[in-house]
C-alpha cells in the first residue's frame, strides 16, 4: 500500500506567542536551500487551494494568515473539515515549517499541519484540546482508517512539532524550551502520488469566535532547521 521514496522532512513550528512575524524570524535559516518561503501576510495565490472553503472564515494581514476554528473534522463519517489550505510539495523537498498559534479553550480544537492525499489519506500534527489540556496530537488516515500515532502534553515555552519521512516512514517529534526531543512514535504513509502540504483547523464549536494563526510557511531542499 505503501510505496518507498527518498527522504522528506516535514516540520511544523508551532510557537505559543503571538504570530509577530518578523523578517528576522527566518534569519537563522539557509536561505539557499529555500525551495519556497511565504508569510502569509496576503491573501493565498495558486497553487494554494482551499478545500471546502469558507471565504468568511479566513484572513490574511500583518500577523500572518488566521482561520477560524470551526466545526467540522475528518476522521470518522462527517468529512467536513472546512478551510483546509494546501499547495503541492515539490519534488526534492525534505522540509516543510510554519509557525501556529491557536487559543484553544473546548474539546478537540485543533490547528496545525496537514501532509494530504485526500480527506481518507493524510497525516496530521496539531495542538489539540483534550480533557481540558493541551496536547501534541499526530493522527494519520490511510484509505479511511485512522490511527493515533500518539498524543504527549504540550512542552513548557516555545514548542517545536516535527514530522520526519524516511523511506515512506513519518516520524514525529516534539522539542520545548529546553531543547529534548520527545518523540512521538512512527507511521508508514504514502508519499506516491507526492501529497499537498498545508495548515488547517477542525473541531471548534458553531458560534465561537476563536482562530488559528498561521506565518512563516517554509519548504526546504534540506532538513528542518528551526529559526531563532
Amino acid at each position: 500500500m505503501t510505496k518507498k521514496t527518498g527522504s522528506i522532512v516535514i516540520t511544523i513550528i508551532i510557537i505559543a506567542l503571538n504570530c509577530s512575524c518578523p523578517a528576522s524570524e527566518t534569519s537563522s535559516l539557509d536561505l539557499a536551500t529555500i525551495l519556497y518561503k511565504d508569510s502569509l501576510n496576503s491573501p493565498p495565490a495558486k497553487p494554494w487551494e482551499w478545500i471546502r472553503e469558507n471565504p468568511d472564515a479566513h484572513r490574511s494581514g500583518k500577523n500572518g494568515l488566521e482561520i477560524k476554528i470551526e466545526p467540522g473534522g475528518l476522521m470518522g463519517d462527517g468529512k467536513d473539515a472546512r478551510n483546509i489550505l494546501v499547495r503541492p510539495l515539490p519534488e526534492g523537498a525534505k522540509s516543510v515549517m510554519v509557525q501556529v498559534d491557536a487559543d484553544h479553550e473546548t474539546q478537540f480544537e485543533q490547528a496545525g499541519l496537514i501532509l494530504y492525499q485526500d480527506d481518507d489519506t493524510y497525516i496530521k500534527l496539531v495542538l489539540e484540546m483534550v480533557d481540558g489540556e493541551v496536547w501534541i496530537v499526530s493522527i494519520v488516515e490511510i484509505e479511511a482508517k485512522a490511527a493515533l500515532i500518539n498524543k504527549v502534553s504540550r512542552p513548557d515555552g516555545e514548542v517545536r512539532i516535527a514530522l520526519d519521512l524516511e523511506e515512506g516512514k513519518v516520524k514525529t517529534s516534539c522539542w520545548g524550551k529546553e531543547g529534548k526531543p520527545i518523540e512521538l512514535g512512527a507511521a508508514e504513509f504514502p508519499m506516491k502520488p507526492l501529497p499537498r502540504v498545508g495548515v488547517f483547523t477542525q473541531s471548534g464549536q458553531p458560534e465561537a469566535d476563536r482562530w488559528a494563526r498561521f506565518c512563516n510557511f517554509i519548504i526546504s531542499a534540506k532538513p528542518a532547521e528551526p529559526w531563532k
